[in-house]
């Protein structure tokens, strides 16, 4: 079994996914606090864990499920930013406006659950991406014409030329 859980969704039904770097925000903490180490779920030379005994068993179990709540909204973040970008996610705001680094002892006990608000209100138009291949000097040259600096920036320039001479103008 694996200490942190990742990987295990093929081998559990409520497993974690293999890591994705869109989990990257997310960070676990787990403690353990006792007066007699021998009830600590240490390996006998005390470098790692022990995961047979019922301690570890039952920790995992409770770090798993807490971790797919977060990957689940972790999941839900990274669609929504793909969907509106992230100059226009709803729950990225609310993530970046509400959130503060905090000291491990001011978390929630581990009974408590995290959530999220699934259906925040949306706040701009719903957005999708173009991508297209164009040989490398054109792009040059209309990154000089434009006054921008990326090929993005061009792609984005194109696309709203486009779209005043052909759908606005039209209207």
């Amino acid at each position: 079994m694996d200490d942190t859980g990742w990987g295990t969704v093929t081998e559990l039904k409520d497993g974690l996914p293999k890591y994705n770097n869109h989990f990257a925000r997310f960070r676990g903490v787990v403690s353990f606090d006792c007066e007699d180490s021998g009830k600590m779920p240490w390996n006998t030379t005390k470098t790692g864990l022990d995961d047979s005994t019922v301690v570890w068993q039952r920790t995992y179990e409770k770090m798993r499920d807490h971790a797919r709540s977060v990957v689940s909204f972790l999941n839900a973040l990274a669609n929504e930013i793909a969907e509106y970008g992230s100059d226009a996610s709803p729950m990225l705001a609310a993530l970046e406006s509400e959130t503060r680094l905090r000291d491990v002892g001011e978390f929630p006990q581990p009974e408590s659950r995290f959530s999220w608000n699934e259906n925040p209100p949306e706040v701009g138009p719903k957005m999708k991406n173009i991508l297209y291949r164009k040989e490398e000097e054109k792009i040059e040259a209309l990154k000089e014409v434009f006054g921008v600096t990326s090929g993005k920036a061009v792609g984005e320039k194109s696309f709203d030329l486009a779209y005043d001479v052909h759908v606005e103008d039209d209207q």
